[in-house]
C-alpha cells in the first residue's frame, strides 16, 4: 500500500463533464504503479484533496464519482469496499488553514498549479 499520495495534476474533471472517462483513466494509470496488486479487504478509506485555481469549481460528490470509478481495479477491487471517505477542496488563492502540508503537495501549491490528492488506506480492525 502506498505511503505517498496518488497525485492527479491539473483541472478536476467531473463524472459528467465530457471527459470523465479520460479522467477516470488517468487516475487509474497513476494509481496503478502504486499498488501491486489490489486491496482486497472489506475495510478501506479514501482521503481526497480538491485543489483548484480558479475556473469553474467541480461539485465534490461528481468529483468523487470520478476518483472512485478511476481506483476501480487499481487501487482496490470494487469501489463498494469502500466504508470511509473524507473529501475538501481548497482555493489555492484564498487563506485556508490545514494541519499538515504533504510534500508532494509544495511543488503544485507553489506554483499555483491545481490537483487533486487522494490516500487509499485499509481500515484497521478495532
Amino acid at each position: 500500500m502506498p505511503q505517498q499520495p496518488i497525485i492527479v495534476p491539473g483541472r478536476a474533471i467531473s463524472v459528467r463533464a465530457r471527459g470523465a472517462r479520460r479522467y477516470k483513466r488517468r487516475i487509474y494509470n497513476i494509481a496503478k504503479p502504486l499498488f501491486p496488486t489490489p486491496l482486497t479487504g472489506g475495510s478501506i478509506r479514501v482521503h481526497v484533496a480538491y485543489f483548484y485555481t480558479t475556473g469553474q469549481v467541480v461539485d465534490l460528490d461528481n468529483l468523487l464519482k470520478c476518483v472512485l470509478d478511476g481506483l476501480t481495479g487499481a487501487a482496490y477491487e470494487d469501489d463498494s469496499q469502500v466504508e470511509e471517505i473524507w473529501i475538501r477542496r481548497y482555493n489555492m488563492f484564498a487563506d485556508w488553514e490545514m494541519g499538515t502540508v504533504r510534500d508532494e503537495w509544495l511543488g503544485y501549491i507553489t506554483q499555483d498549479e491545481p490537483f487533486v490528492s487522494v490516500e487509499v488506506s485499509e481500515i484497521e480492525d478495532q
